[in-house]
């Protein structure tokens, strides 16, 4: 039957044996419960962007206290500040964002090429953060910056909100309880045609292509169901386009328990969707990256004995435009943040930075199998 959830919130999976654990997923990883107006966290928001606003209207929404909104000028940012009247404290430039010292914690919402140092200024300033995926352009830099936050005993998390969302909530009490088995396979796609005029995905030196922009979604998921295992196999191809990004991509990974196939591409549209492949049956989420419908399926079609189990559970409501579809979820990774910090931790047990080091050294291979930045003859 169909089972629709509004508001989902789970008490929490039973103990798992350590061979069935999904890999993305601590014992006891709970969404955490809306955090009240006026918390602990006090934001800085780093960047004025499209992803920024949207995080900004989830903050506003959530009652969340937006202590300064930092752009390259002070003007800039009091242009995207006026979008949100009462509830940006400061519009500034970016100096004055990390020298002020009440605000706590700072998103960095830059594009690509800017995230590791927007992070390590954070960091440097005494600031906890969270980062837009991807959190460098490269494994050495995340390496660098998991130490970093490690040094000066600092939250950092990289912004794989997905891990945050309800229904993926949903899917750890179910692979909590035994239902599916052990995740055996990974099949992943996020495919989203993306117009030529987008020049920063289109161009190598802006960290444009597929992988960097969409590729995060599938490989948190064999993160997910793998955790940060080095592969033992490991295979890429991509369809490059002429200045050298990958405009489409496969990658598939061999695990010890099993494997995972992803696939992410700018050029071309597909189901956007994530399948776990298991002893028991098996899981599908979609869309990849905000799910708002998970289904359970038990059995095999070939010997006629499945069952099927449908959750459903709408985007959050957001009070303002949103300019991606589905970022109203984004209230769900601040929500979860600010408890993080409430609870004084410095990782994530939803996005724990060894994952995020892992997707950054499989992506450097990825890239340079399949020639990024090689422009054709």
């Amino acid at each position: 039957g169909r089972r629709r959830l509004h508001s989902y919130q789970s008490t929490g999976p039973p103990a798992l044996p350590a061979s069935r654990q999904p890999r993305g997923s601590p014992r006891t990883p709970r969404l955490p419960s809306p955090s009240p107006a006026g918390g602990m966290a006090s934001w800085g928001v780093m960047g004025t962007g499209r992803i920024s606003q949207d995080f900004l209207g989830c903050l506003a929404t959530n009652g969340s206290r937006v202590r300064a909104l930092g752009a390259r000028s002070a003007a800039r940012a009091a242009e995207v500040a006026a979008k949100f009247p009462g509830h940006i404290e400061t519009a500034v430039d970016y100096d004055a964002l990390f020298a002020d010292p009440q605000v706590s914690i700072v998103y960095v919402g830059t594009i690509h090429t800017e995230h590791a140092k927007g992070v390590k200024r954070a960091l440097e300033a005494g600031k906890h953060c969270l980062v837009e995926k991807p959190i460098s352009m490269n494994g050495a830099e995340a390496m660098e910056l998991q130490k970093l936050a490690k040094d000066k005993n600092l939250f950092l998390m990289e912004g794989l909100w997905t891990r945050t969302f309800p229904l993926v909530d949903k899917l750890r009490d179910v692979l909590a309880s035994g239902l599916l088995g052990e995740i055996r396979g990974v099949k992943a796609d996020l495919t989203i045609p993306i117009p030529g005029a987008v020049e920063r995905n289109w161009d190598p030196a802006q960290g444009g292509g597929a992988m960097l922009d969409l590729g995060p979604y599938p490989l948190l998921w064999a993160t997910f169901a793998f955790g940060a295992e080095e592969p033992q196999g490991f295979a890429a191809t991509a369809k490059l386009s002429p200045a050298g990004v990958d405009a489409s991509g496969v990658l598939a990974l061999t695990y010890q328990r099993g494997t995972a196939s992803l696939h992410f591409a700018q050029q071309s549209s597909g189901p956007c969707a994530v399948e776990l492949l298991c002893d028991k049956g098996w899981a599908r989420l979609e869309p990849i990256n905000c799910p708002n419908r998970l289904e359970i399926h038990t059995g095999n079609p070939m010997h006629a004995n499945v069952k099927t189990e449908v959750h459903e559970d709408p985007w959050a409501h957001c009070d303002y435009p949103i300019n991606y579809e589905g970022c109203q979820g984004l209230i769900h990774e601040a929500r979860h943040v600010e408890k993080c910090l409430a609870d004084d931790l410095t990782e994530s047990p939803l996005a724990p930075l060894d994952h995020s080091v892992q997707m950054r050294r499989l992506t450097d291979k990825f890239l340079a199998d399949v020639g990024y930045g090689k422009t054709a003859a």
